[in-house]
């Protein structure tokens, strides 16, 4: 129960004891009144049932029904009104943002003043070779010059150009030259060639000028046409031994000893001497020979390599004969020397070819002893 229905109990109470006072008939009995509001409560005696009392409410009851009355009026009031809408906002909705304006007066800036600096940009160009030729036609014997010519562009530093032989061998540089200009080298190869570079700004530049040079040699045969590369030395005629067989040639010359098989093999010996076999008991079949003595060794397999050459020729289908020969030249093929090529003239009259292989030592504990095989042909140019 609240304060304001409390007091309205005490209210009625009194009123009743008031108006029932008269008709009881009891005498005055004092009543002890509360006023249990929040303030501190007042303590009051009324007599009751005395006739000298005016029967009205005391002060304190006037004022009391009086703020009950407001009290009433203000709630009946307040219970008439119309409450106001209450507006929500959805939780997840964006919140407004206002944009800021900014006081176009206040961002601007002052305008420049002056000529502004401009710092040159450094430029790098890396040097490029226009022009690099030799200005001298075709072979050049050795101790004759070699004019060179060049031109670069780009870069910042002076020119160096060097000469090697064909073994890479270097043999001259000349620093400090211009950036364009012409010089001479002296060649110094008499079998194969001069390279030569150039390089600027300490870098080497990708570009050679490969010039060959003259042979000191040449070939002993010129029909059909030699070899491009020069030969390794010069011509030297001589006598050669030949015999035929029915699987091939053996040849005999101041080189050594040659057997060219059938089927384009060959194995060769160096430095072997001429040692006759015996061939006793051995009778060939009619119209075929035996070995000639500067084979016959060689054929038995008396000699370290052979011993399979009686199986492979088969008997002599020709005499020995003699013919005149030139000593075997090689291609001079710088760097490569086991794939060079060398060239004898043959017993028939025409260039033999002979195509290096491998060497196969017969002597471990003396260098150089032993044979050497590959392939052999006649020689075509290409």
């Amino acid at each position: 129960m609240n304060d304001r229905a409390y007091r309205r109990l005490n209210l009625v109470i009194l009123l009743v004891l008031i108006l029932t006072a008269p008709l009881t008939g009891c005498d005055s009995v004092p009543t002890h009144i509360f006023d249990l509001t929040e303030d501190e409560p007042v303590h009051q005696e009324i007599m009751l049932g005395d006739p000298s009392a005016e029967q009205k409410p005391s002060r304190w009851l006037a004022q009391l029904l009086s703020e009950d009355a407001t009290s009433e009026a203000t709630v009946d009031q307040t219970a008439t009104s119309i409450p106001a809408p209450i507006t929500t906002t959805p939780i997840d909705a964006a919140p407004t943002v206002t944009p800021t304006q900014i006081d176009p007066t206040w961002a601007a800036l002052p305008p420049a003043t002056g000529t502004p600096t401009i710092m040159p940009s450094p430029t790098w160009a890396l040097a490029v070779v226009i022009s690099f030729k030799s200005e001298t036609e075709g072979r050049v014997p050795p101790g004759n010059p070699v004019v060179l010519s060049w031109e670069v562009e780009g870069g910042s530093g002076l020119v160096t150009i060097c000469g090697e032989d064909s073994n890479m061998h270097e043999v001259e540089c000349q620093h400090d030259m211009p950036r364009k200009g012409t010089t001479a080298f002296t060649m110094v190869d008499g079998r194969g060639y001069m390279r030569f570079s150039l390089e600027t700004d300490g870098l080497p530049i990708e570009n050679r000028v490969i010039v060959q040079a003259a042979c000191a040699n040449t070939w002993f045969f010129s029909e059909p046409a030699p070899p491009s590369n020069c030969p390794n030395c010069p011509i030297r005629q001589e006598s050669a031994l030949a015999q035929q067989y029915q699987g091939g040639w053996m040849i005999r010359s101041s080189f050594g000893l040659e057997i060219l098989f059938n089927d384009n093999t060959y194995r060769s010996f160096q430095r072997v001497p001429i040692a006759p076999g015996d061939l006793t008991g051995i009778t060939p079949p009619e119209g075929q020979y035996l070995p000639d003595d500067a084979f016959s060794a060689d054929w038995l397999g008396q000699l370290a390599g052979t011993g399979d050459l009686r199986d492979r020729l088969g008997w002599a289908i020709t005499p020995m004969t003699h013919y005149q020969t030139f000593g075997m030249q090689c291609e001079y093929v710088p760097l490569a020397p086991s794939t060079e090529a060398c060239y004898q003239l043959g017993p028939t009259g025409l260039v033999y070819q002979y195509n290096y292989g491998r060497f196969i030592s017969t002597d471990p504990n003396v260098g150089g002893i032993g044979y050497s095989e590959g392939t052999w042909q006649i020689y075509r140019p290409d």
